[in-house]
């Protein structure tokens, strides 16, 4: 799995997943909570994928960054 998140996105996610942790009353909320904490964690989301959106490629904050430009530097070309 490659990351697909820039590391601001994985910090706003850690955060937005323990501040619902902790907020959470019912189980289903915690459960739901974990999804961002993990996302955020790994730094690879299912669901940009999916859809096809790497965040690392815009931002350039990976170590992948020139992998993703030059693969896509030599389909263009």
């Amino acid at each position: 799995m490659k990351a697909n998140q820039s590391n601001k996105e994985r910090i706003a996610r850690v955060i937005a997943g323990l501040t619902l942790l902790k907020s959470s009353k019912s189980a289903k909320t915690k459960l739901l909570a974990l999804v961002p904490i993990i996302t955020g964690a790994t730094g690879y989301c299912p669901a940009k994928a999916k859809l096809k959106q790497n965040q690392c490629v815009t931002s350039g904050c990976c170590k992948h960054h020139h992998e993703h430009t030059d693969s896509e530097t030599t389909k263009t070309a």
